[in-house]
Protein backbone atom coordinates (compact mmCIF):
# COMPACT_ATOMS: atom_id res chain seq x y z
CA UNK A 1 0.00 0.00 0.00
CA UNK A 2 1.43 3.40 -0.97
CA UNK A 3 1.75 6.05 1.70
CA UNK A 4 0.54 9.63 1.28
CA UNK A 5 2.94 12.42 0.43
CA UNK A 6 4.07 14.72 3.27
CA UNK A 7 1.39 17.00 4.66
CA UNK A 8 0.95 20.56 3.38
CA UNK A 9 2.09 22.03 0.10
CA UNK A 10 4.49 19.84 -1.81
CA UNK A 11 7.94 21.45 -2.08
CA UNK A 12 9.35 20.98 -5.57
CA UNK A 13 12.75 22.24 -6.70
CA UNK A 14 12.61 23.07 -10.42
CA UNK A 15 15.62 23.65 -12.67
CA UNK A 16 14.93 27.10 -14.15
CA UNK A 17 18.12 27.37 -16.24
CA UNK A 18 16.08 27.47 -19.47
CA UNK A 19 14.45 30.77 -18.43
CA UNK A 20 16.55 33.23 -20.35
CA UNK A 21 15.66 36.26 -22.43
CA UNK A 22 14.34 35.38 -25.88
CA UNK A 23 13.40 31.86 -24.81
CA UNK A 24 11.61 29.50 -27.15
CA UNK A 25 10.29 25.91 -26.85
CA UNK A 26 11.63 24.39 -23.64
CA UNK A 27 12.00 27.78 -21.96
CA UNK A 28 8.32 28.51 -22.62
CA UNK A 29 7.41 25.11 -21.15
CA UNK A 30 9.30 25.87 -17.95
CA UNK A 31 7.88 29.40 -17.72
CA UNK A 32 4.24 28.37 -17.99
CA UNK A 33 4.66 25.35 -15.73
CA UNK A 34 6.17 27.50 -12.94
CA UNK A 35 3.22 29.87 -13.17
CA UNK A 36 0.56 27.13 -13.12
CA UNK A 37 1.93 24.75 -10.45
CA UNK A 38 1.17 26.81 -7.30
CA UNK A 39 -2.58 26.53 -7.96
CA UNK A 40 -2.17 22.75 -7.68
CA UNK A 41 -0.70 22.85 -4.18
CA UNK A 42 2.95 22.97 -5.21
CA UNK A 43 5.50 25.31 -3.64
CA UNK A 44 7.97 25.95 -6.45
CA UNK A 45 11.63 26.38 -5.45
CA UNK A 46 13.45 27.44 -8.61
CA UNK A 47 17.20 27.15 -8.98
CA UNK A 48 19.67 27.77 -11.79
CA UNK A 49 23.29 28.38 -12.79
CA UNK A 50 22.52 31.93 -13.93
CA UNK A 51 20.12 34.75 -13.03
CA UNK A 52 16.63 33.69 -14.08
CA UNK A 53 14.64 36.02 -16.30
CA UNK A 54 11.41 36.92 -14.51
CA UNK A 55 12.25 34.95 -11.34
CA UNK A 56 14.63 36.98 -9.16
CA UNK A 57 13.88 34.68 -6.19
CA UNK A 58 15.61 31.72 -7.87
CA UNK A 59 18.60 30.23 -6.07
CA UNK A 60 21.65 30.78 -8.29
CA UNK A 61 25.06 29.08 -8.30
CA UNK A 62 27.01 30.48 -11.23
CA UNK A 63 28.76 27.92 -13.42
CA UNK A 64 28.83 27.72 -17.20
CA UNK A 65 28.27 25.91 -19.42
CA UNK A 66 25.02 24.46 -18.11
CA UNK A 67 26.30 20.95 -18.84
CA UNK A 68 29.09 21.43 -16.27
CA UNK A 69 26.66 22.82 -13.69
CA UNK A 70 24.35 19.84 -14.12
CA UNK A 71 27.19 17.38 -13.73
CA UNK A 72 28.90 19.07 -10.77
CA UNK A 73 26.57 21.31 -8.74
CA UNK A 74 22.89 21.03 -9.64
CA UNK A 75 22.02 18.08 -7.39
CA UNK A 76 23.60 19.63 -4.26
CA UNK A 77 22.05 23.01 -5.07
CA UNK A 78 18.59 21.43 -5.39
CA UNK A 79 18.92 19.38 -2.20
CA UNK A 80 19.87 22.44 -0.15
CA UNK A 81 16.35 23.71 -0.84
CA UNK A 82 15.00 20.66 1.08
CA UNK A 83 12.43 19.69 -1.55
CA UNK A 84 10.09 16.72 -1.59
CA UNK A 85 10.78 16.28 -5.33
CA UNK A 86 13.26 17.80 -7.78
CA UNK A 87 12.20 18.38 -11.40
CA UNK A 88 14.58 18.81 -14.33
CA UNK A 89 12.21 20.03 -17.08
CA UNK A 90 14.79 20.45 -19.86
CA UNK A 91 15.48 16.73 -20.21
CA UNK A 92 19.01 17.01 -18.85
CA UNK A 93 19.75 15.98 -15.28
CA UNK A 94 22.59 15.23 -12.84
CA UNK A 95 23.44 11.85 -11.41
CA UNK A 96 20.86 10.29 -9.12
CA UNK A 97 20.05 12.41 -6.08
CA UNK A 98 18.75 11.55 -2.61
CA UNK A 99 15.57 13.43 -3.51
CA UNK A 100 12.98 11.83 -5.84
CA UNK A 101 13.59 13.11 -9.36
CA UNK A 102 11.25 13.85 -12.29
CA UNK A 103 12.66 14.62 -15.75
CA UNK A 104 10.74 15.94 -18.76
CA UNK A 105 11.71 14.53 -22.16
CA UNK A 106 10.86 16.79 -25.10
CA UNK A 107 12.57 14.73 -27.81
CA UNK A 108 15.65 12.58 -28.33
CA UNK A 109 17.35 14.80 -30.92
CA UNK A 110 20.60 15.28 -28.90
CA UNK A 111 21.12 11.51 -29.13
CA UNK A 112 20.53 11.32 -32.88
CA UNK A 113 23.31 12.20 -35.33
CA UNK A 114 20.72 12.76 -38.06
CA UNK A 115 18.78 15.33 -36.00
CA UNK A 116 20.60 18.26 -37.59
CA UNK A 117 21.76 19.68 -34.26
CA UNK A 118 25.26 21.12 -34.26
CA UNK A 119 27.87 18.61 -33.10
CA UNK A 120 28.87 20.85 -30.17
CA UNK A 121 25.23 21.13 -29.04
CA UNK A 122 24.78 17.36 -29.12
CA UNK A 123 28.10 16.90 -27.28
CA UNK A 124 26.99 19.27 -24.52
CA UNK A 125 23.43 18.00 -24.12
CA UNK A 126 23.55 14.25 -24.77
CA UNK A 127 25.27 13.17 -21.50
CA UNK A 128 22.76 15.08 -19.35
CA UNK A 129 19.85 13.66 -21.34
CA UNK A 130 21.16 10.11 -20.92
CA UNK A 131 21.56 10.69 -17.17
CA UNK A 132 18.02 12.01 -16.94
CA UNK A 133 16.59 9.01 -18.76
CA UNK A 134 18.61 6.59 -16.65
CA UNK A 135 18.24 8.12 -13.20
CA UNK A 136 14.76 9.67 -13.06
CA UNK A 137 12.11 8.17 -10.79
CA UNK A 138 9.57 9.31 -13.39
CA UNK A 139 9.82 10.61 -16.94
CA UNK A 140 7.33 13.06 -18.46
CA UNK A 141 6.98 12.73 -22.24
CA UNK A 142 5.34 15.81 -23.74
CA UNK A 143 3.56 13.76 -26.43
CA UNK A 144 2.63 10.19 -27.20
CA UNK A 145 5.10 10.27 -30.09
CA UNK A 146 7.93 11.27 -27.75
CA UNK A 147 6.91 8.51 -25.32
CA UNK A 148 6.97 5.91 -28.11
CA UNK A 149 10.41 7.05 -29.25
CA UNK A 150 11.72 7.04 -25.68
CA UNK A 151 10.49 3.55 -24.87
CA UNK A 152 11.68 2.21 -28.25
CA UNK A 153 15.19 3.52 -27.57
CA UNK A 154 15.20 2.72 -23.84
CA UNK A 155 12.74 -0.14 -23.16
CA UNK A 156 13.31 -0.12 -19.40
CA UNK A 157 11.73 3.35 -19.18
CA UNK A 158 8.25 2.05 -20.06
CA UNK A 159 7.07 1.73 -16.45
CA UNK A 160 8.46 5.17 -15.52
CA UNK A 161 7.08 7.16 -18.48
CA UNK A 162 3.86 9.18 -18.46
CA UNK A 163 2.54 11.44 -21.21
CA UNK A 164 1.68 14.98 -20.07
CA UNK A 165 1.12 17.36 -23.01
CA UNK A 166 2.00 21.04 -22.94
CA UNK A 167 -0.28 24.06 -23.34
CA UNK A 168 -0.27 27.15 -25.56
CA UNK A 169 2.24 29.95 -25.06
CA UNK A 170 -0.01 32.57 -26.66
CA UNK A 171 -3.74 33.22 -26.38
CA UNK A 172 -6.12 35.18 -28.62
CA UNK A 173 -6.91 37.50 -25.72
CA UNK A 174 -3.27 38.51 -25.18
CA UNK A 175 -2.25 42.13 -25.93
CA UNK A 176 -1.39 42.39 -29.61
CA UNK A 177 0.55 44.90 -31.65
CA UNK A 178 -1.82 46.52 -34.18
CA UNK A 179 -1.66 45.19 -37.74
CA UNK A 180 -0.80 48.59 -39.20
CA UNK A 181 2.17 48.93 -36.85
CA UNK A 182 3.41 45.43 -37.64
CA UNK A 183 3.11 45.97 -41.38
CA UNK A 184 5.16 49.17 -41.15
CA UNK A 185 7.80 47.62 -38.90
CA UNK A 186 8.19 44.43 -40.96
CA UNK A 187 7.75 46.26 -44.27
CA UNK A 188 4.72 44.21 -45.26
CA UNK A 189 2.57 45.58 -48.13
CA UNK A 190 -0.91 46.58 -46.96
CA UNK A 191 -2.68 44.04 -49.17
CA UNK A 192 -0.22 41.16 -48.87
CA UNK A 193 -1.49 38.00 -47.14
CA UNK A 194 0.84 36.69 -44.43
CA UNK A 195 1.92 33.06 -44.37
CA UNK A 196 3.44 32.43 -40.94
CA UNK A 197 6.00 30.06 -39.46
CA UNK A 198 7.52 30.28 -35.96
CA UNK A 199 10.66 28.39 -34.95
CA UNK A 200 14.45 28.39 -35.08
CA UNK A 201 16.09 27.80 -38.45
CA UNK A 202 17.25 24.28 -37.58
CA UNK A 203 17.74 21.70 -40.36
CA UNK A 204 14.76 19.57 -39.25
CA UNK A 205 12.45 22.55 -39.82
CA UNK A 206 13.30 22.48 -43.56
CA UNK A 207 12.94 26.26 -43.93
CA UNK A 208 15.00 26.49 -47.14
CA UNK A 209 12.63 23.94 -48.69
CA UNK A 210 9.67 25.97 -47.42
CA UNK A 211 11.12 29.07 -49.08
CA UNK A 212 11.45 27.12 -52.34
CA UNK A 213 7.78 26.12 -52.08
CA UNK A 214 6.86 29.73 -51.40
CA UNK A 215 8.77 30.83 -54.51
CA UNK A 216 6.79 28.35 -56.63
CA UNK A 217 3.51 29.60 -55.18
CA UNK A 218 4.45 33.26 -55.76
CA UNK A 219 5.42 32.53 -59.36
CA UNK A 220 2.13 30.71 -59.97
CA UNK A 221 0.15 33.66 -58.56
CA UNK A 222 2.14 36.08 -60.70
CA UNK A 223 1.34 34.05 -63.80
CA UNK A 224 -2.32 34.13 -62.78
CA UNK A 225 -2.21 37.92 -62.79
CA UNK A 226 -1.65 38.87 -59.15
CA UNK A 227 0.15 42.17 -58.63
CA UNK A 228 3.28 42.42 -56.52
CA UNK A 229 1.55 44.06 -53.58
CA UNK A 230 -1.04 41.23 -53.45
CA UNK A 231 1.49 38.40 -53.33
CA UNK A 232 1.75 36.52 -50.01
CA UNK A 233 4.70 37.25 -47.75
CA UNK A 234 6.27 34.35 -45.87
CA UNK A 235 7.18 35.52 -42.35
CA UNK A 236 9.68 33.23 -40.60
CA UNK A 237 9.87 34.20 -36.93
CA UNK A 238 12.55 32.74 -34.69
CA UNK A 239 16.23 32.70 -33.78
CA UNK A 240 19.02 31.76 -36.16
CA UNK A 241 19.85 28.07 -35.99
CA UNK A 242 22.02 25.58 -37.81
CA UNK A 243 20.31 26.23 -41.15
CA UNK A 244 20.44 30.04 -41.00
CA UNK A 245 23.09 30.52 -43.68
CA UNK A 246 21.42 28.08 -46.08
CA UNK A 247 18.11 29.87 -45.49
CA UNK A 248 19.65 33.26 -46.34
CA UNK A 249 21.31 31.82 -49.44
CA UNK A 250 18.03 30.28 -50.63
CA UNK A 251 16.12 33.56 -50.26
CA UNK A 252 18.85 35.42 -52.17
CA UNK A 253 19.16 32.77 -54.90
CA UNK A 254 15.42 32.79 -55.59
CA UNK A 255 15.25 36.61 -55.55
CA UNK A 256 12.51 36.37 -52.92
CA UNK A 257 13.62 39.19 -50.63
CA UNK A 258 10.42 41.24 -51.23
CA UNK A 259 8.24 38.26 -50.22
CA UNK A 260 10.15 36.70 -47.28
CA UNK A 261 10.73 38.25 -43.88
CA UNK A 262 13.06 36.82 -41.21
CA UNK A 263 12.62 39.21 -38.27
CA UNK A 264 14.27 36.95 -35.67
CA UNK A 265 12.71 36.80 -32.22
CA UNK A 266 9.68 39.01 -31.64
CA UNK A 267 7.84 40.17 -28.53
CA UNK A 268 4.69 38.39 -27.39
CA UNK A 269 2.55 41.33 -28.51
CA UNK A 270 4.12 41.24 -31.98
CA UNK A 271 3.61 37.47 -32.21
CA UNK A 272 -0.03 37.84 -31.16
CA UNK A 273 -0.48 40.54 -33.78
CA UNK A 274 1.02 38.35 -36.50
CA UNK A 275 -1.24 35.44 -35.55
CA UNK A 276 -4.28 37.71 -35.78
CA UNK A 277 -3.38 38.99 -39.24
CA UNK A 278 -1.97 35.81 -40.82
CA UNK A 279 -3.90 34.01 -43.54
CA UNK A 280 -2.42 30.63 -42.60
CA UNK A 281 0.33 28.89 -40.66
CA UNK A 282 2.71 26.44 -42.34
CA UNK A 283 5.26 23.93 -41.05
CA UNK A 284 7.16 21.31 -43.04
CA UNK A 285 9.21 20.08 -40.07
CA UNK A 286 10.61 16.57 -40.26
CA UNK A 287 9.94 16.04 -36.57
CA UNK A 288 8.52 17.83 -33.52
CA UNK A 289 8.50 16.48 -29.99
CA UNK A 290 5.31 18.43 -29.32
CA UNK A 291 4.71 21.47 -31.57
CA UNK A 292 4.11 24.50 -29.33
CA UNK A 293 4.17 26.97 -32.23
CA UNK A 294 1.57 24.94 -34.11
CA UNK A 295 -0.66 24.75 -31.03
CA UNK A 296 -0.42 28.54 -30.67
CA UNK A 297 -1.51 29.01 -34.28
CA UNK A 298 -4.41 26.61 -33.82
CA UNK A 299 -5.53 28.49 -30.71
CA UNK A 300 -5.84 31.64 -32.82
CA UNK A 301 -8.01 29.76 -35.29
CA UNK A 302 -5.42 29.80 -38.05
CA UNK A 303 -5.67 27.13 -40.74
CA UNK A 304 -2.52 25.03 -40.40
CA UNK A 305 -0.68 23.32 -43.27
CA UNK A 306 1.40 20.68 -41.48
CA UNK A 307 3.87 17.95 -42.32
CA UNK A 308 2.15 15.82 -39.68
CA UNK A 309 5.53 14.39 -38.64
CA UNK A 310 6.23 13.35 -35.06
CA UNK A 311 3.84 14.86 -32.55
CA UNK A 312 2.37 17.17 -35.21
CA UNK A 313 0.17 14.25 -36.23
CA UNK A 314 -1.34 14.24 -32.73
CA UNK A 315 -2.16 17.94 -32.92
CA UNK A 316 -3.78 17.39 -36.32
CA UNK A 317 -6.15 14.71 -34.99
CA UNK A 318 -9.78 15.15 -36.01
CA UNK A 319 -8.88 17.03 -39.21
CA UNK A 320 -7.59 19.94 -37.13
CA UNK A 321 -4.86 20.62 -39.70
CA UNK A 322 -4.31 20.13 -43.43
CA UNK A 323 -1.66 17.39 -43.43
CA UNK A 324 0.82 17.15 -46.26
CA UNK A 325 1.42 13.81 -47.90
CA UNK A 326 4.91 14.94 -48.88
CA UNK A 327 7.14 17.89 -47.96
CA UNK A 328 8.69 18.25 -51.41
CA UNK A 329 8.57 21.96 -52.41
CA UNK A 330 6.27 21.37 -55.40
CA UNK A 331 3.74 19.52 -53.22
CA UNK A 332 3.88 22.16 -50.48
CA UNK A 333 3.45 24.95 -53.06
CA UNK A 334 0.35 23.28 -54.50
CA UNK A 335 -1.23 22.91 -51.05
CA UNK A 336 -0.39 26.51 -50.09
CA UNK A 337 -2.14 27.70 -53.24
CA UNK A 338 -5.12 25.43 -52.51
CA UNK A 339 -5.59 27.00 -49.07
CA UNK A 340 -4.94 30.50 -50.38
CA UNK A 341 -7.62 30.13 -53.07
CA UNK A 342 -10.30 28.59 -50.80
CA UNK A 343 -11.38 30.92 -47.98
CA UNK A 344 -14.23 28.63 -46.91
CA UNK A 345 -11.77 25.76 -46.46
CA UNK A 346 -9.49 28.03 -44.44
CA UNK A 347 -12.40 29.01 -42.23
CA UNK A 348 -13.42 25.38 -41.62
CA UNK A 349 -9.85 24.39 -40.82
CA UNK A 350 -9.49 27.37 -38.49
CA UNK A 351 -12.62 26.40 -36.57
CA UNK A 352 -11.42 22.79 -36.26
CA UNK A 353 -7.99 23.99 -35.15
CA UNK A 354 -9.47 26.23 -32.44
CA UNK A 355 -11.60 23.35 -31.13
CA UNK A 356 -8.60 21.02 -31.02
CA UNK A 357 -6.40 23.60 -29.28
CA UNK A 358 -8.99 24.04 -26.53
CA UNK A 359 -8.11 20.54 -25.28
CA UNK A 360 -4.68 21.80 -24.21
CA UNK A 361 -4.07 24.18 -21.31
CA UNK A 362 -1.39 24.72 -18.71
CA UNK A 363 -3.62 24.10 -15.71
CA UNK A 364 -4.29 20.58 -16.94
CA UNK A 365 -0.58 20.16 -17.51
CA UNK A 366 0.18 21.45 -14.01
CA UNK A 367 -2.49 19.24 -12.40
CA UNK A 368 -1.12 16.09 -14.04
CA UNK A 369 2.44 17.11 -13.19
CA UNK A 370 1.58 17.80 -9.53
CA UNK A 371 -0.16 14.41 -9.31
CA UNK A 372 2.99 12.79 -10.66
CA UNK A 373 5.14 14.63 -8.10
CA UNK A 374 2.95 13.31 -5.28
CA UNK A 375 3.05 9.78 -6.64
CA UNK A 376 6.85 9.84 -6.95
CA UNK A 377 7.28 11.32 -3.46
CA UNK A 378 4.93 8.71 -1.96
CA UNK A 379 6.73 5.82 -3.69
CA UNK A 380 10.12 6.99 -2.46
CA UNK A 381 8.69 7.52 1.03
CA UNK A 382 7.23 4.03 1.08
CA UNK A 383 10.56 2.57 -0.02
CA UNK A 384 12.50 4.49 2.62
CA UNK A 385 10.04 3.61 5.40
CA UNK A 386 10.05 -0.06 4.46
CA UNK A 387 13.80 -0.04 5.01
CA UNK A 388 13.41 1.35 8.52
CA UNK A 389 14.44 4.90 7.68
CA UNK A 390 12.48 8.11 8.17
CA UNK A 391 11.22 10.57 5.60
CA UNK A 392 14.20 12.91 5.03
CA UNK A 393 12.59 16.12 6.23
Amino acid sequence: MSLPAPQGRLRVAVDASALRAGRTGIGCYVEHLLVALPAEGVQVLSFSNRPVDGHPEAAVRRLRPTAAWLALLADRQANRLRPDVVHFPTGRAPRRTATPMVVTIHDLSPLQAASGLRRRERWLTAPGLRRGIREADALIAVSADTARALVAAFPLTASRTVVIPEGPTLAPGDPAEPAASLRRRLDLPDLAPVWLHVGASEPRKQLPQLVEAHAMAVNALRQAGASGVELPVLVLVGPAGGDASRLRDTVARLALTPWVRCPGLLSRSALSGLHRMAELYVTVSLHEGFGLAVLDAMGFGLPVLSSGRGALGELAAGDAAWVLGDTAPAVVAAELLELHDRPLLRRALGQAARTRAAAYNWQRTALATADLYRSVAARRRATVNSQGAVWPR
